[in-house]
C-alpha cells in the first residue's frame, strides 16, 4: 500500500511541475518584456515545456512509469506496458497533479489578473489567425485534432523507440540510452515551438485540463469559451498515442517484447 501510495504521488507531482513550469512560461510571455520579441517567447516556452517534461521524467519514471502525459499512459496500458490497475491509478494522479498546478498559477498571479486574461492561464487553445478560420467551429477542431494527433503520434514513437525498444540501447550505448529522457525533452521542445502558434501544442490532456477548469475564476475568461475546443485537447493526443503505439508494436519493436517495462529497467 505505502508502495502504491509513493507511486502515484510520485507521478502527481511529476505531472504538477510540467503543467505548472509550461503553463507559467506562456503567463510570463504576455509581460511587456516579451512583447517587442514574439518569436523570443516562442523559444522561450519551448524551452521550459521540452526541459520541464525532460526533468521530470528523469525524476519520476523510474519511480512511476507513467510518464506524465495521461494519453502515453493509456497507450502504455493497451500495449501491456502498464499493469491496468495502476495505469488507472497514474491517470487519476496525472490529473490531480496538473489541477493543483493550474491552482497554484492562478494563485500565483491573483495580484494581476490581466496577465492570467491575455495568457487564458497559459492553456492550450486554437489559434483562429494561424489556422485561418473565423471561428472554433467543426471544422477548426478537426484540424485541430489533426495537429494535435500527429505531434501525439511522433512523441509516442519516440519513447517507444528510446525507451522499449532494445535495440536503441545495443547501437548507441548505455551513455545514449540514460539520456533517452534528454532526447524527448528536446523532441517535445521542438513540436511545441512548431505548434505553438496553432494549437499550443498542447500534446498532454492534462497540460490543458490542469489550468482550463480555473479559466472560470478569472474576469473575462468564461465569455471567451474555455470548452469550446476541448476535444482538440483530448481526442488528438489519445488518438495519434495509440496509433504510434500501434505502429510500435506490430511494425517496428521486435517480435516476443515480453510485456511490461524494459527487461533491464528504464532509463
Amino acid at each position: 500500500m505505502q508502495a502504491n501510495v509513493r507511486v502515484y504521488v510520485t507521478e502527481m507531482i511529476g505531472t504538477a511541475v510540467v503543467v505548472l513550469l509550461t503553463s507559467g512560461a506562456v503567463c510570463v510571455t504576455t509581460l511587456p518584456a516579451f512583447a517587442s520579441q514574439p518569436w523570443g517567447a516562442r523559444y522561450f516556452i519551448a524551452l521550459v515545456a521540452g526541459l520541464s517534461w525532460a526533468v521530470a521524467l528523469a525524476l519520476t519514471v523510474r519511480i512511476s512509469g507513467g510518464f506524465l502525459n495521461p494519453a502515453l499512459t493509456i497507450t502504455l496500458w493497451v500495449f501491456q506496458r502498464l499493469e491496468h490497475r495502476r495505469a488507472g491509478g497514474l491517470i487519476v494522479a496525472q490529473f490531480l497533479g496538473a489541477a493543483f498546478a493550474g491552482l497554484a498559477l492562478r494563485g500565483l498571479f491573483f495580484s494581476n489578473e490581466q496577465i492570467l486574461f491575455d495568457s487564458r492561464l497559459g492553456t492550450p487553445h486554437l489559434n483562429r489567425e494561424s489556422l485561418s478560420v473565423l471561428a472554433i467551429d467543426r471544422t477548426a477542431v478537426l484540424i485541430g485534432i489533426g495537429i494535435e494527433a500527429v505531434l501525439a503520434f511522433v512523441l509516442t514513437f519516440a519513447v517507444f523507440l528510446f525507451v522499449y525498444d532494445p535495440r536503441f540501447r545495443t547501437r548507441v550505448g548505455g551513455g545514449a540510452y540514460r539520456l533517452a529522457y534528454l532526447w524527448l525533452g528536446i523532441l517535445v521542445g521542438l513540436e511545441t515551438l512548431l505548434a505553438y502558434d496553432l494549437t499550443g501544442a498542447g500534446l498532454n490532456p492534462a497540460r490543458w485540463a490542469g489550468t482550463v477548469i480555473w479559466e472560470g475564476t478569472v474576469d473575462g475568461l468564461v465569455t471567451r469559451g474555455p470548452w469550446q475546443d476541448h476535444g482538440v485537447y483530448w481526442i488528438g493526443p489519445i488518438l495519434g498515442s495509440l496509433f504510434a503505439g500501434m505502429v510500435s508494436a506490430y511494425l517496428v519493436l521486435p517480435e516476443g517484447l515480453p510485456p511490461g517495462p524494459p527487461s533491464d529497467g528504464l532509463p
